[in-house]
């Protein structure tokens, strides 16, 4: 998805299947997850704050099997998404690879970290690539210390989610939807435990969010909203967000995002 005002169509590439990982952990204030800032030039959300992933790659099947066998132990995690147990463990590995590039943060306990959410690109969209991506929670590992790479990521931050959510309310950051509303779900969360133990807890949802409109009447709407085409929510948070002054946002403003 993209944060500029670009307009939507039907776009024909295939989806690309993707993980990412929202790396949580307990700061003084609260539960804290980190985000890292892509480079500008980057061709999916450059300079915009984004938790650490990217797509699957060939290797990682290899890897799963190595891993994981034949990603039996693994399914239950998935619930009833319909992705095959071999598919499910490629995932994790995608995962667990990509925040190890990104932030050289390895996690060897996989019992750490488990899906949250799955996000569809929409279509139409206003990007020409699209993803089906699953977003994980994991806990940071004891002594670890994230490092972004200063190639794909050029900044890291941990914030509470409330505060991620009032700096980009306030501009000092990007953001895109699918990270809005996950940081918006995080927010009814004291601690990193009790984030990971409601994702155990709950079928991971899956969310195709739909365009409505064009221009500065565009609206995003998820599972839920009357102008989607899934009546029950799957998310908490606003049901829908409307383009405005150049960003995504809800319709009665800040307080909107914990509805």
């Amino acid at each position: 998805m993209s944060t500029t005002n670009t307009p939507t169509a039907i776009v024909d590439t295939p989806l690309r299947s993707a993980a990412t990982v929202m790396l949580l952990r307990d700061g003084l204030a609260g539960m804290e997850v980190l985000l890292l800032k892509r480079h500008m030039r980057s061709d999916v959300h450059g300079g915009v704050h984004v938790f650490p992933g990217g797509k699957v790659d060939e290797a990682d099947g290899e890897a799963a099997r190595q891993r994981f066998g034949d990603g039996m132990a693994l399914q239950p995690a998935f619930g009833d998404a319909g992705i095959t147990p071999a598919h499910g463990a490629t995932l994790y590995i995608a995962a667990l690879r990509e925040l190890a590039e990104e932030c050289a943060v390895v996690i060897e306990d996989v019992a750490a970290m488990h899906p949250h959410s799955r996000w569809i690109t929409p279509q139409p969209s206003t990007s020409p690539k699209r993803f089906d991506t699953w977003f994980f929670l994991a806990l940071l590992p004891v002594g670890a210390i994230p490092q972004h790479d200063n190639h794909e990521a050029v900044e890291s931050v941990w914030l509470r989610p409330r505060d991620a959510l009032r700096r980009y309310w306030d501009g000092s950051i990007q953001l895109a939807p699918p990270q809005i509303m996950s940081l918006a779900a995080l927010a009814r969360h004291d601690t990193a435990q009790d984030a990971l133990m409601a994702a155990h807890a709950a079928r991971p949802p899956c969310v195709q969010p739909e365009h409505i409109g064009e221009g500065e009447e565009r609206l995003l709407a998820f599972p839920g909203d009357p102008a989607h085409s899934v009546a029950q929510a799957a998310i908490p948070g606003p049901t829908r967000l409307i383009w405005r002054a150049q960003r995504y946002e809800p319709l009665v403003g800040f307080d909107g995002f914990f509805t």
